[in-house]
């Protein structure tokens, strides 16, 4: 049997509740490219193993089951990048519903060989619940290399990679996302880098994923926001101790503060004070800049 050609890696943890209508969204997939299902279980502690597995017994297309047991979000895609087979990734989250022509509208975008990335919109699935973490731009959009990636241009729900960038970039910082110290901006730290290593990407609003994130009460997003402002003071600390690096984030700084309230620029500034005392005291360049060898 040959290699499929597009790895679509899914990463949960504890979202048994949840996870069968995930699963039962990915029956209606149809693309015409051979492609696998990379399942990853981040050390759940609930049935999510038994409904994967179930689900993996199945299901119409290739799924194969990963266990990565160290916590983080970027620690599970990491761990699907490493069992994928295809030469395109794919990734979503297990709170979305993707397009039943995402795959295929993946492979078409990056079809294209001067394109290494790409992704797409992000909508509600669920009216009911706040407007957050979406994107509903509705016009396609060449990232040119070397450019500024901004936050939420494209979202970890809806992104997709050739496999060989994603291995010379050394995959996603372990430090950041969901689960880990820094809890977000995995994606956007390894768009930026792509961007920032002469590649070239490409939003396209084709692509399309529902999110059915549930949050509906101000309290909830207000936590989310705090994790935001966690990440994005990561990602921007990395960039700045790394002198490359350090004259383009300088550059943004002064528009990035302009839409922050006060609130979020004091957490951001412990954050990003919390990420350098880190540095300070590893003893080793690669734990303050672990990809750096991309760039340099």
């Amino acid at each position: 049997m040959c290699d499929p050609q597009i790895s679509a890696v899914l990463c949960t943890r504890d979202r048994a509740a949840q996870l069968p209508a995930t699963l039962e969204a990915w029956r209606e997939q149809r693309c015409a490219h051979d492609w696998e299902l990379i399942l990853v279980d981040n050390g759940s502690r609930d049935a999510t193993p038994r409904l994967l597995a179930d689900f993996a017994a199945a299901a119409p297309m290739r799924v194969r089951l990963v266990r990565e047991s160290r916590p983080g979000l970027a620690a599970a895609r990491n761990a699907g990048l490493r069992a994928a087979r295809g030469d395109l990734i794919a990734y979503t989250d297990d709170d979305c519903y993707p397009a039943p022509d995402w795959l295929a509208r993946v492979a078409d975008v990056l079809g294209d060989p001067a394109t290494a990335y790409c992704g797409g919109r992000v909508l509600l699935f669920d009216p009911r619940d706040l407007p957050l973490t979406i994107q509903e731009r509705a016009a396609p959009l060449i990232i040119e290399p070397d450019t500024f990636v901004p936050s939420g241009l494209i979202h970890g729900a809806n992104m997709a990679f050739r496999r060989a960038v994603l291995l010379k970039a050394q995959g996603f910082d372990e430090r950041l996302g969901a689960g880990a110290p820094f809890r977000s901006g995995e994606d956007t730290d390894l768009l930026r880098r792509l961007s920032w290593s002469g590649l070239r990407g490409r939003y396209d609003p084709r692509l399309l994923v529902h999110h059915h994130h549930g949050r509906r009460h101000p309290e909830q997003a207000r936590r989310l926001g705090q994790c935001y402002d966690a990440g994005v003071a990561a990602v921007m600390a990395k960039w700045l101790l790394h002198a490359p690096t350090r004259g383009r984030l300088f550059r943004h700084l002064y528009w990035h503060a302009r839409t922050q309230n006060a609130g979020a620029l004091w957490r951001q500034a412990g954050w990003m004070l919390r990420f350098a005392w880190r540095c300070r005291f590893s003893g080793r360049r690669a734990w303050a800049h672990p990809h750096a060898a991309l760039l340099d």
